[in-house]
């Protein structure tokens, strides 16, 4: 019986593979040594370099370094080892790529960064996604925000060149692009995260918050005092209406 990944170990509701795609193939899962001691039990237990080569085609000699723990295992051998997985940390088979982190559930940083990403975009080659950059006139907000939420959140420090905050990295673009739905082209088909949707009114919060540092504004008159949200879309900044008319706020048009 041939082995195939469970479609239940879901990140923020998103299934693992859907995030990683094609670059799920050339991504490896990297394990600290007490998660490899469970995972090195269960394999030995299947069989070891059998089960490898039986159920996914691996030679002898790579059978041995997987268990060995000299390699990392492939994002599919090791779905098929766990039946579910509190923490996953990704690294992909190429030169200088770094450990990354996935946030597994949406919490007040990555709703946040959510929001803020109004004012970014994805970076892509040949229509893959590699980065993202994120442009605003306040370096500050860049630097003492958004750059701290990127290290605790992905394990990674974006760069920081004047107005502009870049970070490369394939797997943390793929993240942004399939759980908070950053699209890659117009923002005129962004809508609020389903993640954001379906959270709590306090996670909410933050997005709403993201949101307001990257597109509110705010226009004070004794008379008339409003809070504005720039966004192509409309149903982006439903979620903002939302919350905003359950704190009891009067919104103008």
């Amino acid at each position: 019986m041939k082995i195939t990944p469970q479609q239940t170990k879901q990140i923020c509701g998103v299934d693992l593979m859907e995030i990683l795609g094609e670059k799920a193939v050339k991504t490896r899962v990297v394990l600290n040594s007490k998660e490899f001691k469970v995972i090195q039990k269960t394999l030995k237990d299947r069989g070891g370099a059998t089960y490898l080569q039986k159920h996914f085609g691996v030679n002898k000699w790579t059978s041995y370094q997987y268990l060995s723990g000299r390699r990392n295992l492939p994002v599919k051998i090791y779905l098929s080892l766990v039946d579910e997985f509190e923490r996953i940390s990704l690294k992909m088979v190429t030169n200088k790529a770094k450990t990354v982190h996935f946030p597994m559930q949406i919490n007040k940083d990555l709703a946040y960064l959510a929001g803020a990403l109004r004012d970014g975009w994805l970076i892509q080659v040949d229509g893959n996604v590699i980065g993202l950059g994120m442009e605003q006139s306040e370096q500050p907000w860049l630097r003492e925000t958004l750059v701290p939420i990127y290290l605790n959140q992905f394990g990674v420090r974006p760069v920081i060149k004047q107005t502009t905050l870049t970070l490369y990295s394939e797997l943390v673009g793929e993240y942004i692009h399939k759980v908070l739905e950053m699209p890659v082209k117009s923002q005129a088909s962004w809508e609020t995260p389903k993640c954001v949707l379906k959270a709590s009114e306090e996670i909410q919060k933050h997005f709403i918050a993201g949101f307001w540092d990257a597109e509110g504004t705010c226009l004070v008159r004794e008379e008339d005092p409003q809070i504005r949200f720039s966004q192509n879309n409309p149903k982006g900044s439903s979620i903002s209406k939302k919350c905003l008319k359950t704190w009891e706020s009067t919104l103008g048009k």
